[in-house]
């Protein structure tokens, strides 16, 4: 806030704007919270192929769901990754037949996301939410 701005504003008027600011402009907001859900149901969700998921290899998320913190439990990582190394890759990085394309079919979009690990997934995400082309239904990313 500016000094002229600041100069035209009551003291309680002051006060609720720098109580808002604190908390940020992007708190709440809808495009962001769909990324955010759309990142923990990646981590959450079984790749087609791949016979674990991240619990398995000792990648859990906390009890604090807003936050989407990691809590990792490097024995049972490294002994996963020791005993099924392929797996453990595929589980982050399995790429599927389908390329991403924004204009892909809704059942071919589908197939991807099955098929794909973890990574591709997150690729995909942030791809859709920056793509400044237009999709196949004619919009283009959501941060764009």
């Amino acid at each position: 806030m500016t000094d002229v701005q600041k100069a035209e504003m009551t003291e309680t008027e002051i006060s609720k704007w720098e109580e808002k600011a604190k908390k940020g402009i992007l708190r709440n907001d809808s495009i962001i919270s769909t990324m955010l859900n759309n990142l923990r149901n990646a981590f959450y969700k079984s790749t087609d192929g791949v016979g674990l998921n991240f619990k398995d290899i000792g990648i859990d998320t906390s009890s604090n769901y807003s936050k989407f913190e990691l809590v990792i439990d490097e024995t049972k990582l490294k002994a996963a990754i020791a005993e099924n190394p392929e797996e453990v890759y595929s589980l982050f990085n399995k790429e599927g037949d389908t390329l991403y394309n924004p204009t892909l079919s809704s059942s071919s979009k589908i197939q991807r996301y099955a098929e794909s690990g973890f990574a591709q997934r997150v690729s995909d995400i942030f791809k859709d939410a920056v793509r400044t082309t237009r999709n196949i239904d004619g919009y283009k990313g959501s941060l764009v």
